[in-house]
């Protein structure tokens, strides 16, 4: 999925929110390769822009992602997309994605909420099965499937806007610390602008009727550490209607347990495998 796409689908969630169904939501976890990758990650071959450097003056750079994390041997990626529409309804999104490949294995846990109920599933990808828990309790149902996946890749498909393209809009404001780490973090130059990254499509708003969302004010922040990794990304924008109604959407990306993340087999297994 490039860049762009992942863009355009962002702002999807919250046109649906807004009751406009005439454009397409957001790729589905897994959505992708037939081989299980999650699609194209963005940054990665193909993926153009910025993937080498280092994160120290002004300017933005990041380092190639996928192998300071092949590298690293674990790490945990989580990303979430949410929105409020302009009936004030909400949605949200978010999966966690933690990876230990030395032992060659992966938990994902995927949480989707309307504002009132919460579903959520999870996948165990050990020993070239991947394991599949749906629902809860008494309704839970299991699934497995044999087949190698590519644990980073499908941990990298949803973050890297800043690969697509040119970064100038990108400047360092301050050092803190995230996770554990010192990082700098990056902002965009003109916040009321349309970014870079929203170019055709994502511009108007949504794209599906631009005439309910006439001013969108977006904002867009990189946290990247000494080593050039990104370990935050996060965008999103507030919009206005010509009737002073309100709507948002966020998009959170995060690596964290960069070398410290392990792995345990999830308690619903032996369920899963029929040894219980």
């Amino acid at each position: 999925m490039t860049a762009r796409r992942a863009a355009v689908l962002g702002v999807a969630v919250l046109v649906l929110l807004a009751g406009c169904t005439n454009i397409g939501g957001p790729a589905a976890p897994g959505d992708g390769d037939s081989d299980g990758n999650g699609g194209d990650a963005p940054g990665g071959d193909g993926g153009g822009g910025v993937t080498d450097g280092d994160a120290s003056g002004d300017g933005f750079a990041a380092a190639d992602r996928e192998q300071v994390l092949r590298d690293a041997g674990s790490f945990t990626a989580t990303w979430r997309y949410g929105g409020t529409g302009l009936d004030a309804e909400t949605g949200e999104l978010s999966v966690t994605h933690a990876v230990d490949l030395a032992g060659e294995r992966s938990l994902t846990t995927w949480e989707s909420s309307d504002g009132a109920e919460t579903e959520g599933w999870q996948q165990f990808h050990v020993d070239g099965v991947t394991y599949t828990r749906y629902g809860a309790g008494d309704e839970a149902g299991y699934a497995s499937a044999p087949g190698d996946t590519d644990l980073v890749a499908t941990g990298l498909a949803y973050g890297g806007l800043y690969a697509a393209t040119d970064t100038d809009d990108l400047v360092a404001t301050s050092q803190e610390t995230f996770d554990g780490v010192q990082v700098t973090r990056y902002e965009l130059a003109e916040r009321a602008t349309v970014p870079w990254f929203a170019a055709g499509g994502a511009g108007s708003a949504g794209g599906a009727d631009p005439d309910r969302l006439e001013e969108v004010d977006w904002t867009y922040t990189v946290l990247v550490d000494g080593d050039g990794l990104v370990r935050s990304e996060s965008w999103g924008w507030t919009g206005t209607t010509a009737d002073g109604g309100t709507a948002t959407f966020e998009s959170a990306y995060s690596i964290t347990g960069v070398g410290s993340t392990t792995v345990d087999d999830p308690p619903w297994l032996d369920e899963a495998t029929g040894s219980s």
